[in-house]
């Protein structure tokens, strides 16, 4: 007697772990039990809680069961239409029992300290094998897969509308297609309702038993990354010139690919007409930190995808990182990028400045996740059903000085053309330094020598033919080790500078240069050519300073431009908005060349240098004339 009670309690508890432990993909799961149910009877609900608009959920039924007093699911045996025979997966066919072992299901356990060998085709035993596995595991998620591809065609309850700010199944009427859940275990898919939106969660599915309403947790997770400016540190927005290297960092988190065949990670970018990409071979991707930190390989690891490379970047896209093999990196690990561009010609000025802007695209739907191959083509096909993060972005800001050159005096009719002009100065800018090392991989193309350079050609010993006749002699002593592999990376570190700039204009027929492209820094404008009979204008020294926005949310930010005048006080002005604000990252200044000689005035110096040419003139003739007298006397 008191060893069936010990069996009752055992199986007690394992039915109690099937009720309220099998709840893969939901954070939190209550039940709350009202009655004992027969078998096909019940009128109970699922309230899926925490998720957002635009989503479809659908409950099959797995398992049918009666429910006790106590709340227990009892008498299970599979649902009606749920699938129990053989299928073909990818070329074979496969049985029940033979799927659910392969995703990991025991076909024994251990009951009274004894192993019992179950049948992986029976619906109770399915049941006592689950009750070893635990929520959210490798094996719950692969006997989910199996489940939701035997599911019956229809499901039990559909529900798109959501009932305050939760979707309910099972609260429609009797012959709704919404209607009451009977007693038994359910596989609850999420589905889209409409094309997922910018930003979309992750799709998941979820394992419920259903003794009594059952309330759920919905897991939003969603991809998402964070884009910066490295000035050197990280910032949303930065000034700079044209010609100015820009270094951003783009920051994610290794997804949660854990219920997916093919898992598919895409970083996408793209750049304003002002800013040029300045190649692949200054991206540098890391995963990871501390010590399991490491830099992956382009072309192994991850390709780098533009307009011009198979498969092209889609379009609007600058350049696109699709990662090959993100199912092998540890959930929740950091996703760096790095990568410069530079400051073009096409460069905006002022508000609202040069964005840039990131996103990824991600597989969110592991019902249909088996189509395509990352390690392949890292990059996903339109049939493959993916979300796009909620884009991120940075700004570059840039300024530019207007120069109106006047004859004499400020006015409309005296402007003047022929003027050259030279801009030069010290911008502050953020400078990359790039470097190629050599890491120790396993899976590296290189190997260190002992002068400490590194070859790609491998060691050997003695090559000896087919009579051990020494044909090439071994090449070891050469190699610092024979079995230590490296790998190339490309490191790039940035550090706060400063550059020299030097820009040359000449003023047109309206008087007008315009220097485009200004950073903040501190500059000198020279007249180094002035028109025939005016006077050279005096240098003038300013100090650009734009104050960037601490935070970029729309992109469309302002920043706030001013100037210090060195000399002369005034020269440099900063032009206002309609609204009287300095935003316009316009700069502007007048110069005045005075015409008339530059020879002092009558009465001077001038006047004198004459009067002592004619004297000594004077004199110079006398000598002559009497040093000629005094010849002929003689």
């Amino acid at each position: 007697m008191k060893n069936l009670k010990k069996m009752m309690a055992l199986v007690i508890a394992m039915v109690m772990t099937l009720i309220l432990g099998l709840t893969a993909f939901a954070d939190e799961t209550n039940t709350t039990v009202s009655t004992a149910a027969s078998k096909g009877s019940g009128a109970f609900t699922i309230t899926m809680q925490s998720a957002e608009d635009n989503h479809t959920f659908k409950a099959y039924r797995i398992f049918d069961g009666s429910v006790n007093t106590d709340g227990i699911l009892g008498d299970i045996s599979w649902a009606e239409g749920f699938n129990t025979g053989a299928r073909t997966v990818g070329q074979e066919s496969k049985t029940l029992a033979e799927e659910l072992a392969a995703a990991g299901l025991p076909a024994s356990i251990t009951e009274g300290g004894k192993t019992v060998t179950l049948d992986l085709s029976n619906a109770p035993d399915v049941a006592k094998a689950l009750t070893t596995t635990t929520d959210d595991s490798t094996i719950m998620k692969a006997v989910a897969d199996v489940f939701y591809a035997r599911r019956a065609s229809s499901p039990a309850a559909t529900v798109s509308a959501k009932t305050g700010n939760n979707y309910v199944l099972g609260n429609g009427a009797e012959d709704s297609g919404n209607a009451p859940l009977v007693a038994g275990y359910y596989l609850v898919t999420d589905e889209y309702t409409s094309a997922p939106a910018a930003g979309a969660a992750t799709l998941s599915r979820n394992i419920l038993a259903v003794v009594g309403d059952v309330t759920a947790k919905v897991k939003n997770t969603k991809p998402s990354v964070e884009k910066k400016i490295l000035d050197p540190s990280p910032v949303d927005a930065n000034k700079a010139g044209i010609g100015d290297t820009v270094a951003y960092q783009i920051t994610g988190a290794v997804p949660n690919y854990e219920g997916y065949v093919n898992y598919f990670y895409v970083i996408n970018d793209t750049l304003s007409n002002g800013l040029t990409f300045d190649g692949a071979q200054n991206v540098v991707v890391t995963v990871g930190e501390g010590n399991e930190k490491q830099t992956l390989t382009q072309g192994t690891d991850y390709l780098v995808l533009t307009s011009s490379t198979t498969p092209a970047a889609t379009s609007g896209h600058s350049f696109e990182i699709a990662f090959k093999k993100i199912k092998t990196y540890t959930i929740g690990a950091p996703i760096v990028v790095t990568y410069t561009a530079t400051v073009n010609a096409n460069a905006a000025i002022g508000t609202p400045g040069n964005p840039n802007t990131t996103d990824v695209t991600y597989s969110n739907k592991p019902n249909e996740s088996s189509g395509g191959n990352p390690e392949e083509n890292p990059k996903p096909t339109q049939d493959i059903p993916t979300g796009t993060s909620a884009p991120d972005k940075t700004v570059t800001y840039v300024a530019e000085l207007d120069l109106t050159k006047y004859k004499d005096a400020v006015n409309s009719g005296n402007l003047l053309a022929g003027a050259t002009f030279t801009l030069t100065g010290e911008a502050n800018v953020v400078k990359g330094k790039g470097s190629d090392i050599f890491e120790e991989n396993t899976n590296g193309a290189y190997w260190k020598l002992t002068d400490n350079t590194y070859t790609t050609t491998a060691p050997h010993g003695d090559i000896k033919d087919a009579d051990g006749n020494v044909k090439v002699q071994s090449n070891e002593s050469y190699y610092a080790s024979t079995t230590q592999k490296y790998a190339l990376k490309h490191v790039t570190e940035y550090e706060a500078g400063t550059e020299q700039v030097f820009m040359q204009g000449t003023s047109d027929q309206d008087g007008k240069i315009v220097f485009k492209g200004l950073g903040a820094g501190t500059y000198t404008l020279t007249e180094v050519v002035t028109p025939t009979g005016y006077n050279t204008a005096d240098p003038i020294r300013f100090t650009v300073t734009i104050t960037v926005p601490g935070t970029i949310s729309t992109g469309d930010e302002s920043a706030t431009f001013s100037v210090t005048n060195a000399n002369p006080a005034g020269s440099v002005t900063v032009k206002a908005d309609t609204a009287g604000n300095f935003t316009t990252g316009v700069y502007q200044t007048d110069v005045i060349d005075k015409s008339g000689s530059t020879l002092p005035s009558t009465g001077g110096m001038g006047t004198t240098i004459f009067y002592v040419l004619g004297a000594i003139l004077v004199i110079g003739a006398a000598v002559v004339l009497v040093t000629r007298r005094r010849m002929k006397a003689e």
